[in-house]
C-alpha cells in the first residue's frame, strides 16, 4: 500500500503513462479538439471547472471510488 504523497504519484504517473502512449498531433488536430470542445458547457459551469481544486477535494475524490477500481499495485 502506498501511503505517501509522493509514492502516490510516482505509482499514478507510471500508470498513466503505461496506460497512454505519446501520439503526434499537428495544428490542424489541436484546433478541431478546441472547436469540438466549445460551447458545450454554460457559463456557470465553466466558471466552475477554472476554480481551483483545494486539497481536501482531491482527497475525497481519492476515496470515492471502490478499490475494487484501482490500477494494480496502488493499494
Amino acid at each position: 500500500m502506498q501511503t505517501s504523497a509522493r509514492d502516490i504519484v510516482r505509482v499514478f504517473s507510471a500508470y498513466m503513462r503505461s496506460k497512454y502512449r505519446p501520439m503526434q498531433v499537428d495544428k490542424e488536430c489541436v484546433r478541431t479538439m478546441i472547436q469540438a470542445g466549445r460551447g458545450r458547457f454554460s457559463d456557470g459551469s465553466r466558471e466552475t471547472l477554472e476554480l481551483p481544486t483545494t486539497a481536501e477535494e482531491v482527497k475525497a475524490a481519492m476515496f470515492v471510488g471502490d478499490r475494487k477500481n484501482l490500477p494494480a499495485g496502488t493499494v
